[in-house]
């Protein structure tokens, strides 16, 4: 079993245009060269839901690509290879620089941030996104060139999300209201899962829980 995760341009810091097209078009386009003769049960590629996005970024464009390359290789060779995409994942180990993790630091240390109360997410934890790789490698045959979003497949406000870190903190946050952080980020983002769920997997943390985990 295969699992890509590796990828560059998702964050607004990431600005390399070459370095985006390397990471998420050729090393994806070399790894399946590379393994094309490997008797693997799965090779599942992380995309990304920014392929949903309106706003086309270099970043969603190539991630697009990606999918393409492994629905290519699969119809080509009969490989059984498989693209998530996860909305925003959320859980232990998530970038200092997003939401939920700056929303906590507030909390507990009082730290100014720049924040934007109306934009929703659609939050999925970081073990739910394990799970759907685990559930679709038993499946990759069957649906092989397929690509699958995972999600809760409901939204938070940003508003929400900081009401929950306050409640479980028992702090307040320190936020500096704006319009928006990025030009492209959309105000309703929402990322339907129900092929995935139509064939088995199902989410299983509430978004409090995946906090709450956090937090331990």
């Amino acid at each position: 079993m295969i699992v890509h995760c590796a990828a560059y341009g998702n964050m607004a810091h990431h600005t390399d245009e070459d370095a985006i097209l390397q990471a998420n078009i050729i090393a994806l386009h070399n790894l399946l060269q590379a393994s094309k003769r490997l008797p693997y049960k799965a090779f599942i590629n992380i995309s990304s839901s920014s392929v949903l996005l309106h706003h086309e970024t270099l970043y969603s464009a190539t991630k697009k690509g990606g999918e393409a390359l492994c629905k290519w290789m699969a119809d080509e060779y009969g490989k059984p290879i498989v693209s998530l995409r996860p909305s925003s994942i959320t859980g232990k180990g998530e970038q200092e620089t997003h939401l939920i993790p700056r929303l906590i630091q507030s909390c507990l240390t009082g730290e100014k941030m720049q924040f934007v109360p109306k934009a929703t997410h659609d939050f999925i934890d970081v073990r739910d996104v394990v799970h759907a790789i685990l559930f679709l490698s038993n499946k990759a045959d069957k649906y092989k060139g397929r690509s699958f979003n995972v999600s809760n497949g409901f939204t938070h406000s940003n508003e929400k999300v900081k009401e929950i870190v306050e409640k479980l903190t028992g702090k307040k946050a320190n936020t500096e209201k704006v319009e928006a952080l990025r030009s492209y980020d959309t105000k309703n983002w929402e990322v339907d899962n129900s092929p995935l769920k139509s064939i088995g997997w199902k989410p299983k943390f509430t978004l409090e829980e995946s906090i709450q985990f956090m937090l331990l």
